[in-house]
């Protein structure tokens, strides 16, 4: 049976992919550390994804070849011009900032609600009997205020690996916190580069899909339902925010919500701003090229727009 191809990402490289691991909606194909995903619809577009209406004709020896002109799976060539292709590009500006900051609420209230069993606002709100569940939800909650303190190589560091699931909660909670950074940086003019470098460098670890949703998320390369929130977030909708929260909340067993707790952590609203809002975009660019200068006295991170405590779940903002 031809394998029938729909879309595909733009951040694949060209080379030859041999299938890692395979699932009832997806087989993972990887060459050395690089990773490409043969999704069913359902998952959806994403940058490093390959949609096609079946996986069917996948078996564990196939054999995936990516050239600038085709997507070749066991020697049958699809032409890319004939397929779509997913854009992850995110629609948001400065003059955004005032709607999206307001429309944040409506996916706070949304996870709040719906966040699943095992997932870290969950863990964090009931950690459970077990002394393993409160083990993990103190150590989940010292690595975000390692973030909110501007520690992120530490936060980073904490937070790696750590949780269940295919891809950790930990890491699910990183990725959407880059991706919180790449989205503040467009709302207000900021430069965080050196922040995401050092939260990305010290996250990587040995699983290599979450190190893949990693790269994404610091590239600013958002996955289908992510982008779409953030981009229903940018306008005055909030049935359709609540929506796409919904939706992103579907993804994965947890990956899903702790993405989204990572980005509002990140993204969201505080009430005592931090210096690196207030200043305006230099006071960013400022401390990201202290960082990198040779010899030049050592700056304080750009603080992110977090509260100064997280609060369980149920307690107002419940968030990472």
């Amino acid at each position: 049976m031809t394998l029938q191809l729909i879309s595909y990402g733009t951040r694949i490289r060209c080379g030859v992919y041999r299938v890692q691991a395979r699932f009832t909606r997806a087989v993972n194909f990887v060459r050395g550390p690089a990773l490409v995903a043969l999704v069913t619809p359902d998952v959806g577009d994403g940058p490093i994804n390959i949609v096609a209406r079946t996986l069917t004709a996948v078996t564990d020896a196939s054999v995936l070849k990516v050239t600038r002109a085709h997507v070749i799976l066991d020697g049958v060539a699809h032409p890319k011009r004939l397929l779509h292709r997913y854009s992850a590009a995110m629609h948001v500006g400065p003059a955004a900032a005032p709607v999206f900051m307001e429309n944040l609420r409506h996916c706070e209230d949304v996870l709040r609600q719906q966040a699943p069993p095992h997932s870290m606002p969950q863990l964090l709100a009931t950690p459970g009997r077990s002394r393993f569940a409160q083990c993990l939800a103190t150590r989940l909650r010292r690595g975000m205020r390692q973030l909110q303190r501007g520690e992120f190589a530490a936060g980073a560091g904490t937070l790696k690996g750590l949780g269940y699931g295919l891809t950790p909660s930990g890491d699910d909670f990183l990725a959407g916190f880059l991706l919180g950074c790449r989205v503040i940086e467009k709302l207000r003019g900021m430069d965080l580069a050196a922040q995401r470098h050092t939260i990305l460098t010290h996250a990587l670890g040995g699983n290599l899909l979450s190190n893949a949703f990693l790269y994404c998320a610091s590239e600013g390369q958002p996955f289908a339902c992510t982008r779409n929130l953030i981009c229903a977030l940018a306008r005055p909708d909030a049935a359709t925010v609540r929506a796409c929260t919904e939706h992103l909340l579907a993804v994965g067993a947890t990956s899903g919500a702790d993405t989204a707790m990572g980005f509002l952590a990140a993204a969201g609203k505080s009430p005592n701003p931090p210096a690196a809002w207030r200043d305006g975009p230099s006071t960013a660019r400022g401390t990201a090229a202290a960082e990198k200068s040779p010899g030049a006295p050592p700056a304080r991170h750009a603080r992110l727009p977090l509260q100064k405590e997280v609060p369980r779940l149920g307690e107002g903002r419940d968030l990472q």
